[in-house]
């Protein structure tokens, strides 16, 4: 049976193991066929969620991965690494007409010397046995990565008009942006996470959303916000959860965006 698109490919792969299958398309590549769920573009798993949650730990993986994406534009080969953190991860460029126009990331991965140092790190080893996958070899992964390459190759050449899905670089911080939402996002960051120009970045933002990078972080914020006040969470764990760690600023934005403070607002849900 013929696979519709990345995505169902990457599902399939991941498939009964607890590898995280991600891809980042690079400038303005990419096209409908090649859409992604924000869960598809980061990191996710319960690890390294774990250290995601703390602001100086997440700053630690942004740099990390940023370091592994150069790394894989600047040798144009795969490779396969200890992060930061001790989790294990395969790393390989998309080479199209030379130049690297996706990077593709597998990982999720446990070994000896990567479970000392998540231990070391404060995770518990039950934790990292349960949450990570074993028994992956270098050969897996280089005919895994061969295989989502491959097929990032067909979709990029067979769909090239890119119809029925955003300009690719909107859409990468579109994703970011939802993937992150919890933690500081700025424009330099994500414009240093892809590769983009900040000026350029903002401009073709602006022109394309009709809002500032800014303006939409904070609505999109609100608009979750939104949803999570008709639970029960108070307001305050509200505010950190879509990344208002100042409760007095969180009132001032929620109120400029739907007119009301959060507390009405959950009195009229």
């Amino acid at each position: 049976m013929e696979l519709s698109g990345l995505s169902q490919l990457i599902k399939y792969l991941e498939r009964g193991t607890k590898l995280h299958i991600g891809v980042v398309f690079l400038g303005n590549f990419g096209n409908s066929k090649c859409a992604l769920p924000h869960e598809s573009t980061i990191h996710i798993s319960e690890v390294c969620d774990s250290f995601k949650r703390i602001p100086k730990e997440f700053d630690r993986c942004l740099r990390c991965r940023n370091l592994a994406i150069r790394r894989a534009v600047r040798d144009r080969r795969a490779f396969a690494a200890l992060c930061i953190n001790g989790v294990y991860e395969y790393t390989r460029p998309v080479i199209l007409h030379d130049r690297v126009v996706a990077v593709i990331f597998i990982g999720n991965i446990l070994t000896e010397e990567g479970l000392k140092k998540l231990c070391h790190r404060g995770v518990a080893e039950g934790v990292a046995e349960a949450a990570m996958e074993r028994g992956i070899s270098d050969a897996d992964l280089e005919e895994m990565g061969a295989l989502i390459d491959g097929y990032i190759l067909q979709l990029i050449e067979n769909y090239p008009d890119g119809k029925g899905v955003d300009n690719p670089i909107i859409q990468n911080v579109k994703e970011y942006v939802y993937s992150n939402i919890a933690y500081d996002l700025s424009l330099s960051a994500v414009a240093r996470f892809y590769f983009y120009n900040e000026v350029y970045l903002g401009r073709l933002f602006k022109e394309t959303v009709g809002l500032s990078f800014k303006e939409f972080v904070n609505r999109e914020r609100i608009k979750i916000a939104g949803e999570l006040l008709s639970s029960d969470l108070p307001i305050t764990e509200v505010a950190e959860r879509v990344g208002y760690n100042n409760i007095t600023y969180f009132n001032r934005v929620f109120k400029l965006y739907t007119g009301m403070t959060p507390g009405e607002y959950r009195r009229n849900i």
